[in-house]
């Protein structure tokens, strides 16, 4: 009997027993997210702006923004000696030739004006085409320096994808733009350069005309000889000097009696100067 009622408990322990669930894998917090919670935005943003704490605590406050919210730290910039301690962070990376730089200092191109854009400029050339397609999209940004900084840095990244987005902007409304555009074009040297400076040659503003015939010369494009000696008639002494320097520079001694004549009797010593420089180079070319 003692054995039946010990029977009947166990088992109705067992009955009344919940069953447990198989304990499952804990779900780990995107590293993202991490990153945005701790430690806060605000907060990273105090230790950077902070003079009083150490310059070791402020570049890793920046270093932390830099992960979470780049465009925050873009913008403190301008803001009490921030650059400088961003520009600390920016030197560590560059030195260890980290690419994770790269989108802070396309922020800081883009946002920052004057002398310090072409730094940021130079500092991305560092990564060679890496930011070509960014810079491409910038060819039509509103700001007229921006676009300039962008061609600049597309023509020395000796970008050809870029070209023909540069070839349009010789039409642009903006003077500045399209001396820009022809010094890229130029520089750059990709097919059909030379027939597009041959079109800027056409062009009424002098100085872009000066900016095509750089250019030429650059590329050597004798197809454009004719076009280059009849500017060397050009009212404009600023023309004359520049088609004679391309004239030298394209190393066709067809040109040579024209740059002698220039050397020896125009009215402009600028343009005698230039034009015996061109002479010399011409009187070598066998």
């Amino acid at each position: 009997m003692y054995g039946m009622v010990l029977f009947l408990s166990v088992w109705g322990l067992m009955a009344c027993r919940t069953s447990q669930p198989d304990p499952q894998p804990a779900v780990e917090e995107p590293a993202a997210k991490v990153v945005l919670a701790v430690p806060a935005i605000a907060e990273l943003s105090s230790k950077l702006a902070d003079p009083a704490l150490a310059d070791s605590v402020r570049i890793a406050a920046a270093r932390s923004l830099q992960h979470a919210a780049p465009e925050t730290l873009a913008a403190h910039w301008g803001l009490r000696d921030n650059a400088r301690v961003i520009r600390a962070l920016i030197e560590v990376q560059l030195a260890a030739e980290d690419e994770g730089v790269l989108p802070l200092l396309l922020l800081l191109f883009e946002g920052v004006e004057g002398e310090e854009r072409i730094d940021f400029e130079h500092d991305i050339l560092r990564f060679g085409r890496q930011a070509e397609g960014r810079m491409l999209e910038l060819l039509h940004a509103e700001s007229r320096g921006l676009v300039m900084r962008a061609m600049d840095a597309l023509a020395k990244m000796q970008s050809p994808v870029a070209s023909d987005s540069i070839a349009l902007l010789l039409d642009h409304r903006e003077p500045w733009l399209r001396i820009s555009a022809a010094h890229a074009l130029g520089e750059i040297g990709a097919d059909g350069a030379a027939g597009q400076l041959m079109r800027a040659l056409d062009d009424t503003v002098y100085s872009v005309v000066n900016a095509a015939l750089v250019g030429l010369g650059r590329l050597k494009a004798v197809e454009a000889y004719e076009r280059i000696a009849a500017l060397t008639r050009a009212d404009n002494k600023h023309v004359r000097k520049h088609a004679a320097i391309a004239l030298g520079e394209l190393r066709d001694r067809r040109g040579l009696e024209i740059v002698r004549t220039l050397a020896s009797d125009d009215p402009d010593s600028g343009v005698r100067f230039m034009a015996g420089k061109a002479r010399d180079k011409l009187e070598q070319v066998p």
